[in-house]
Order: C-alpha cells, then sequence, then structure tokens
C-alpha cells in the first residue's frame, strides 16, 4: 500500500527482450512465461495501470516504439487475465485485494500518462475527497479543481485540456456522495 499522495511511479524495463518471444507468446507456454513475467512486473510498479497503457508498455519492453490494434490483440490474448485482477473500469490490479482496498491518488500521474483517463476513478475520487477535506467549504469547485490539478501534475496544466473538468467533476461528485 502506497502512502496519500506518494509520487507516481512509471515503470521502464530493464532491457529490451527479443521480439520473437512477444511474438511467440500466443502458442510458446515458456514465451507466455516472459510475457506474463513482464506485464506482472509492470503492474507491481504502476497498478491500478489502464489496460491500454499496460500493453503499450509491454510492447516497449520487447522493443516496439508502437502498439498497433493488431499487436494489442494478440497480447491480450496470449497474456490472459489470470496473472492480475481486471476491474469493470479497464484497469488491471497486481492482484484483487489491492483493488478492494481504497486507491490512495498518486502525484504527479498526470505527468507519466497519456491522458487523465489513464488514471483509476477511485484515485481521482480520493484525490477529491482530500482536496474537499483541506479546503474551506466556501472554496469554488474551480478552486478545488485547479488545487487537485497541482497535486497530479508538477507541470501548469490547464483545467481546460481534453477531459480534466469532467473527470474531476465526477470524481468529485462521487466523494461527495460517499461522503454524505
Amino acid at each position: 500500500p502506497r502512502a496519500p499522495g506518494g509520487e507516481y511511479t512509471a515503470w521502464s524495463p530493464a532491457g529490451v527482450r527479443p521480439l520473437e518471444i512477444l511474438d511467440r507468446a500466443g502458442t510458446d507456454p515458456e514465451a507466455r512465461k516472459v510475457l506474463v513475467e513482464v506485464a506482472t512486473a509492470i503492474c507491481q510498479v504502476e497498478a491500478p495501470i489502464a489496460r491500454r497503457r499496460l500493453y503499450v508498455k509491454i510492447s516497449r519492453a520487447f522493443g516496439l516504439s508502437r502498439t498497433v490494434k493488431s499487436r494489442e490483440e494478440s497480447i491480450r490474448a496470449a497474456l490472459g487475465e489470470a496473472f492480475a485482477y481486471f476491474d469493470e473500469d479497464g484497469f488491471v490490479w497486481a492482484c484483487r485485494d489491492d483493488a478492494l482496498a481504497a486507491p490512495i491518488y498518486r502525484r504527479n500521474a498526470l505527468d507519466h500518462v497519456d491522458s487523465i483517463e489513464e488514471i483509476h476513478p477511485r484515485e481521482l475520487m480520493g484525490l477529491m475527497a482530500q482536496a474537499r477535506a483541506k479546503n474551506p467549504e466556501w472554496v469554488s469547485q474551480e478552486d478545488l479543481f485547479t488545487w487537485a490539478l497541482k497535486r497530479l501534475s508538477a507541470k501548469k496544466r490547464s483545467l481546460g485540456a481534453r477531459g480534466v473538468s469532467e473527470a474531476l467533476t465526477r470524481a468529485l461528485k462521487e466523494a461527495e456522495r460517499e461522503q454524505s
């Protein structure tokens, strides 16, 4: 379990594995074992991780700079879902117990992922619950979002960026619903 507001840690491969292992993973049990080891290592560092981000990270570990849809499908088929826990929001967790615990938001997560949609909705909800608790009741929604955005990114980010305001609005509503 992470400390509240702990820094986001992005997984990076120790080295590039041979692409032929990834190519054989659907039919060769030894190659599949290597694929599962890579996926497990990624999940242990980045979970909860968006399913698509996991497949992209796996592709990078095998030297691919792009992950086309067909590659994503072959990874999904070869990997299966037995190695980790896949939730209803499209995220992968190292194990089911981790998913059952309330996830703690990770500071600067937005600096590592492609979009706010790659941050688990429950992490955003936890962040907005903290924003609500640490700010006066009279503070505006925009000020709450700005407070939250400063924790999600070390960079100067705009609330107008694609999906940001919508995701934080959903998270705030959910946090307020749970607290009432």
